[in-house]
């Protein structure tokens, strides 16, 4: 693998979201421009291949729609109420 996991810094303990190869997936996202490593679009999709196939494939297609349709809800919730102009007793 190119960019990801090559590295003496990728080689540490991963953080709260990472898997067993030491890669941090929420360090992707922040960190800044001059840390950041160039990734490649087949780089990150194995990447989330290794992250979420086992748990997908262990719990079928219909557990994993509803696992998606449970998140789409709360990501509902949380946007009607931080909704712009909501008072805090809405």
């Amino acid at each position: 693998m190119g960019g990801l996991g090559n590295s003496r810094e990728n080689q540490r303990q991963p953080a709260i979201l990472g898997d067993q190869q030491g890669i941090c997936y929420a360090c992707l996202m922040t960190a800044s421009s001059d840390t950041k490593q160039d990734i490649t679009v087949r780089q990150f999709q194995e990447l989330i291949h290794r992250r979420y196939f086992p748990t997908d494939s262990a719990r079928g297609p219909a557990g994993t729609f509803v696992l998606l349709i449970e998140e789409v809800g709360e990501l509902a919730t949380a946007l009607h109420d931080n909704r712009p102009g909501k008072s805090p007793t809405d």
